[in-house]
């Protein structure tokens, strides 16, 4: 049960991470010059599954949670058994699963585990037969200093409504994406959803306290043009272009990069408040697509530095910059206030604040309202 001190929270854990991982039988791969993978990282399972009822062991986990949940590729139809696995939690009863996917091999979450009591679990995934682990997501009920002293990372989904849009040419999409890379013919985003738009002038901000953080959304190679944004991290901005060429390599035919790296927080970036905002400076024939965001988060520092509103050319300028301006004043106001009261009851009641400094909604491409997205997915746990 969420008690005062805590709050649920998605922890994102890459598949190289040691303090969760173990693989008694996979390879690592790294791709480097295309970040279609989380990291850049996958684990691969390559041990054949076990005859005579025997467990062949691909990845025991072991987390700090209620839930988690596993996203990679998942098995190619090359057996009649390579569409289920055995899993067992907490060294109960083996059960056994499908990938839940209706056309192998694809990039998705391909496991769920059911709602556990929070506290330590182990999970073991046995006759994994060419699946991929790229992350893992694990849902815990604890607190953001438990969360800050150790050091790890918060994924925000593009339909958190901790996250505001303004324009009016968004558009909530949930299709998949089709792709050549890796075999994979079609790409599930995290969360089933990915926010759009191609619309100069459209803009997205989300505040928060910590660092590290990272954007991430799709970048689509099977497009030649440019998309032109400019970050604005309290108050100092940042030109990012995207160019697609055309290319002779075969291997950028038809790619499709999920997990891109749209946008990075300065390594410099203090632990404090922070106010990112991110506009469309310029499109052409390309689409800006957000998916999720990562931070580490950190303690609220004991003063708010106030940014400057970022300039802008478009129409939609003034209720930005005074959404912005709105929300430091307030930021500011909130930190004196707090200032007097115990430092946990502080840090919650900051990161509790949120402002919508935007004049329209988010749009949804396919007519669904934000609030029943969780309720869209049939037969599939969004994270």
């Amino acid at each position: 049960m969420t008690t005062p001190s805590s709050q649920v929270s998605k922890l994102i854990i890459d598949d190289s991470s040691d303090a969760y991982f173990f693989y008694p039988n996979a390879s690592a791969s790294s791709i480097n010059t295309m970040p279609f993978f989380y990291a850049f990282t996958e684990h691969v399972s390559e041990t054949p599954i076990a005859s005579s009822g025997g467990a062949t062991t691909f990845v025991e986990i072991l987390f700090d949670g209620t839930e988690i949940a596993i996203f990679g590729y998942t098995a190619p139809p090359s057996s009649s058994l390579s569409g289920i696995f055995t899993v067992i939690i907490d060294g109960g009863i083996p059960y056994t699963t499908s990938y839940s996917d209706p056309a192998p091999p694809s990039y998705r979450q391909w496991y769920q585990s059911p709602l556990l009591e929070q506290g330590t679990h182990n999970i073991t995934l046995s006759n994994v037969l060419g699946a991929a682990i790229d992350f893992a997501v694990v849902t815990a009920d604890i607190s953001f200093d438990v969360i800050a002293e150790t050091g790890q990372t918060v994924v925000v989904d593009d339909t958190d409504p901790a996250i505001a849009y303004g324009g009016g040419g968004w558009s909530l999409t949930n299709a998949t994406f089709a792709s050549d890379f890796a075999s994979a013919v079609s790409i599930t985003p995290y969360g089933n959803y990915t926010h759009e738009t191609s619309t100069v002038g459209d803009a997205f901000q989300f505040n928060f306290t910590g660092n590290a953080l990272t954007v991430y959304g799709v970048l689509e190679y099977q497009h030649v043009g440019n998309l032109n944004l400019t970050a604005t991290l309290d108050g100092v901005s940042q030109s990012i272009f995207f160019d697609v060429v055309p290319k002779a390599e075969a291997t950028l035919e038809g790619v499709v990069q999920s997990n891109f790296p749209l946008y990075r927080t300065p390594a410099n970036t203090t632990a404090a408040p922070h106010i990112l905002l991110v506009e469309v400076a310029g499109c052409e024939n390309l689409t800006l697509i957000v998916d999720y965001i990562t931070y580490t988060p950190t303690e609220a520092a004991a003063t708010v530095t106030a940014p400057s509103a970022p300039s802008s050319r478009k129409s939609h300028a003034g209720a930005i910059a005074g959404g912005i301006v709105g929300g430091l004043v307030f930021l500011l106001i909130a930190t004196l206030l707090l200032h007097f009261f115990r430092h946990r009851r502080r840090q919650l009641q900051f990161r509790s604040t949120f402002m919508h400094p935007f004049p329209t909604g988010v749009r949804s491409g396919s007519g669904i309202p934000l609030a029943s997205i969780a309720n869209a997915n049939a037969g599939f746990t969004k994270l």
